[in-house]
C-alpha cells in the first residue's frame, strides 16, 4: 500500500515513508506548479497539505549546474509565497523521524496561517512510470 511509482529516488521514498510512518498524511509525489499566467515553475518532489518538500540527494549537491538550477527554481516558489522545506539523507534517518515529522507539522501550520501562494497546480510533466514485474526464480537463467 505504500508503493509510489512516481517517486524518483530512494531518498524521496525514505522521506515520504518517514512522514507516513510518523503519522502524517501521505504526501503527493512529483507535483507540477505554474504561475498564474501558465508558465511552468517547478515539479516538486512531495507535497503534504500545501507544504512543498524537496529531497536533495548527494549526487544533486555535487553537480553544480543541477544545484544552481534547483536553488533558482526553489527561490521562485518561495518568492510566490510557498512554504518550502528541503531535506537530505541525514534528515530521513529513522532516529530523526520524530524531529522530521514535528518540523513538517510546524510547516503545515505556517502554511495554513498565511495567504495562498501565488501559483497553481497544473498539467503533469512527469512521464508515466514504466513498471515491469520482476522475474520469478523460475524465470531467471540458471548457472551452468
Amino acid at each position: 500500500p505504500h508503493l509510489e511509482p512516481r517517486s524518483e529516488s530512494q531518498g524521496e521514498s525514505r522521506l515520504r515513508m518517514s512522514l507516513v510512518l510518523g503519522g502524517l498524511p501521505r504526501p503527493e509525489a512529483q507535483v507540477d506548479f505554474y504561475t498564474e499566467g501558465g508558465e511552468h515553475l517547478a515539479r516538486v518532489d512531495l507535497v503534504v497539505k500545501d507544504v512543498l518538500l524537496e529531497y536533495d540527494g548527494r549526487e544533486q549537491r555535487l553537480k553544480k549546474p543541477v544545484f544552481v538550477q534547483d536553488r533558482r527554481r526553489q527561490n521562485a516558489l518561495v518568492d510566490r509565497g510557498a512554504e518550502l522545506r528541503r531535506y537530505s539523507s541525514e534528515d530521513v534517518a529513522p532516529v530523526r523521524r520524530g524531529w522530521l515529522c514535528d518540523e513538517v507539522k510546524r510547516a503545515i501550520a505556517a502554511a495554513a496561517s498565511r495567504p495562498p501562494a501565488a501559483m497553481r497546480r497544473g498539467r503533469d510533466t512527469l512521464r508515466a512510470p514504466e513498471l515491469r514485474p520482476l522475474p520469478t526464480l523460475d524465470q531467471q537463467p540458471r548457472a551452468a
